[in-house]
């Protein structure tokens, strides 16, 4: 919570130029308190359907800039 990411050309364009500035993203995080023991069981089921497919963060943001 709080990450704040760089995405290198991303963001709005420069008033000369066609080169674009950079856009920062803030990622807020927030988790669930106080929750009850069947919504934290589908939680729970939730995240291990896709576990498979999942890959690293640097390889998955580097993915998405590009």
């Amino acid at each position: 919570s709080g990450t704040r990411l760089r995405m290198k050309g991303k963001g709005m364009p420069g008033l000369r130029g066609s080169s674009r500035g950079d856009q920062y993203v803030l990622l807020e995080l927030e988790t669930p308190i106080g929750i009850s023991k069947k919504q934290e069981s589908m939680f729970k089921e939730i995240s291990e359907l896709g576990l498979d497919k999942c890959t690293p963060k640097s390889t998955r943001f580097k993915k998405f800039i590009s």
